[in-house]
């Protein structure tokens, strides 16, 4: 068969539309449309796990073009069978009793919404850290360790004049934005001097004095009941400015002449109780009582903390300090992500 015939005998096969049946469209649900394949919707859509349900079943506006957050995530709490969240902490408790010594476990609540994890990679604008298994929203350890370290260096370290002379903040934006980066990077090697810090933390290999791993455990934060989730909203003035590329501003000044763009995203409710836990390592090298007297962990506890505390009591203490006073996640500057005094 010639290579004309060929493409005549097989023109338009693969790309002719059967006129005879008619589009299945999925039906409208409230708050957006889904638009999964109906194989997969039908699968799915009755899923209980909210991970699932916050990822994958994804909503979108009338004409598709941008996803949104429906009516049925406000205040909704995740609910997963009788006990669950009471026998999951109970299980972790027992787990840094077997894998950890000198355990440290206590209950806080927050006080305000908080959002942890709020930059991650997600189908929405925003996202939050939801338990990949269990699908509620937790925090997650590595997030608890960096707010309580960050929260010491910038309390209790402080560069001299010195370095603040050969690091200012002032001139063009990128050396600004560099001695700002150089001046975090000399407060985070004075607070690794710090022998008690050192040892809750570990220390890197920037002095070239080698890393060592940290003998305090930080394990994730569960809550002890059926959290709650709710919507909240931001409206950016000046998403344009924000925009802008670097040597284009003054073209797109923050000024109120653009359309403001509501932004949902979701928070964790206020008063949502989590249980958290510290352990320390076994065989862990121990510290003379000197050396914790002289560490300003010690000095600034208004004599709360003694050379008698462990490594795990002297972190918890400022945890819980952290977790009042500085807050966790996203947006604390404004209020979000803050926890009311441990009992």
């Amino acid at each position: 068969m010639s290579k004309e015939k060929y493409y005549n005998n097989n023109r338009g096969r693969g790309n002719s539309k059967d006129k005879s049946k008619k589009k299945e469209v999925l039906p409208r649900l409230k708050g957006g449309r889904r638009r999964n394949p109906k194989d997969t919707l039908n699968l799915i859509s009755n899923v209980s796990n909210f991970h699932l349900q916050w990822n994958k079943l994804t909503r979108f506006d009338a004409n598709g073009s941008y996803k949104v957050i429906s009516d049925e995530y406000k205040d909704k709490k995740i609910e997963i069978g009788d006990n669950f969240y009471l026998q999951l902490v109970e299980r972790q408790e027992k787990t840094a009793e077997i894998s950890t010594t000198k355990v440290k476990c206590w209950n806080q609540t927050t006080s305000s919404r908080m959002i942890v994890g709020m930059g991650g990679a997600s189908v929405y604008e925003n996202s939050l850290t939801l338990h990949h298994i269990y699908g509620f929203p937790y925090i997650p350890a590595s997030g608890i360790k960096g707010v309580v370290r960050s929260y010491l260096i910038r309390c209790f370290f402080e560069l001299t004049e010195n370095e603040k002379e050969k690091y200012p903040l002032e001139g063009e934006e990128k050396v600004v934005k560099n001695n700002i980066q150089k001046r975090d990077e000399l407060l985070e090697q004075k607070a690794m001097e710090d022998l008690v810090f050192a040892a809750i933390f570990g220390t890197n290999d920037k002095a070239g004095s080698g890393s060592t791993r940290g003998n305090v455990i930080f394990f994730d934060s569960y809550p002890t009941k059926a959290p709650e989730v709710e919507v909240d909203v931001m409206t950016p003035h000046y998403g344009e400015w924000y925009g802008a590329k670097e040597g284009n501003l003054y073209s797109k000044p923050p000024a109120d002449i653009y359309n403001p763009v509501p932004l949902t995203f979701l928070t964790v409710k206020a008063g949502t109780e989590f249980k958290f836990i510290l352990g320390e390592q076994k065989n862990n090298t121990t510290l003379s009582d000197e050396v914790k007297n002289n560490s300003p962990l010690i000095k600034n506890s208004n004599k709360k903390l003694t050379s008698d505390f462990s490594l795990t009591k002297i972190a918890a203490y400022w945890l819980q300090r952290a977790l009042s006073e500085h807050g966790i996640g996203a947006k604390t500057a404004v209020g979000y992500g803050f926890f009311e005094e441990a009992q």
